[in-house]
């Protein structure tokens, strides 16, 4: 998954999606996409700088590292 900031927003695009979608935020680290189940959350280090999120949904959790 590929995150960005466009102005003010926080911008998601999926492998396999053509367009970025954006996340509206629940709270500072939960965002949810407007028609989909399930939320991101974005956990920050020590240094607070996003270490990781977690897709939480029905069907379980996914973690995903940050790479860049």
């Amino acid at each position: 998954m590929k995150v960005k900031r466009q102005g003010d927003k926080l911008m998601d695009l999926w492998p396999g999606d053509s367009d970025y979608v954006e996340d509206l935020a629940v709270d500072q680290k939960t965002f949810v996409v407007r028609g989909e189940l399930g939320e991101i959350i974005y956990v920050r280090g020590a240094d607070g700088a996003v270490t990781h999120f977690i897709e939480r949904t029905a069907g379980g959790d996914l973690i995903a590292k940050k790479t860049k």
